[in-house]
């Protein structure tokens, strides 16, 4: 929920483009404990991205594990390494995963990486076709009643609640 900003991620409203971002800048710039209420995109944060023109995005149903807990697995005996099921968490949890699954593969014994609950996780398989589609579409457009409820209403979205209880999250 982006709750109390009106829209959700991929709307033109406040909700879809307004994150609360941490920031280190170690040499200069704004002073620490700064609340600063501008707007801020991807170039002002990663400047050496500027002039690549991006053609794909990242969205929508992928890689949702069927529990929604992400995973970083290494099979020692094949040399497969998976991590996946970030379901919104992408940048940093794909950054903690690539950490885990390094000292995975390298066998460092004492990593608390490898102590983390998702390490050697993983989620029960999905239902077959089309049972799966219909499952996916259903809890999409759960979520986007739930979103116009809440932006209609100003309150966290019942139904939302009751899907992750649910879930057992």
């Amino acid at each position: 929920s982006s709750l109390p900003l009106r829209g959700a991620k991929h709307t033109i409203y406040e909700g879809g483009v307004r994150l609360p971002t941490v920031i280190h800048w170690p040499k200069g710039g704004l002073a620490g404990g700064t609340k600063w209420d501008g707007l801020c995109g991807s170039l002002d944060m990663f400047p050496t991205l500027s002039g690549i023109n991006f053609t794909h995005e990242w969205g929508g149903n992928l890689g949702i594990p069927r529990d929604w807990v992400p995973s970083a697995n290494f099979d020692r005996k094949t040399g497969i390494a998976t991590a996946g099921g970030y379901v919104g968490d992408g940048v940093a949890t794909s950054n903690i995963a690539g950490r885990t699954l390094r000292d995975a593969i390298l066998g460092v014994e004492d990593s608390p990486l490898l102590e983390l609950p998702w390490a050697g996780r993983t989620s029960r398989r999905w239902e077959p076709e089309p049972i799966r589609w219909a499952g996916v579409n259903a809890v999409t457009a759960l979520f986007a009643n739930a979103d116009r409820t809440e932006v209609e209403s100003g309150k966290p979205s019942i139904a939302a609640r009751q899907f992750w209880r649910v879930l057992g999250h």
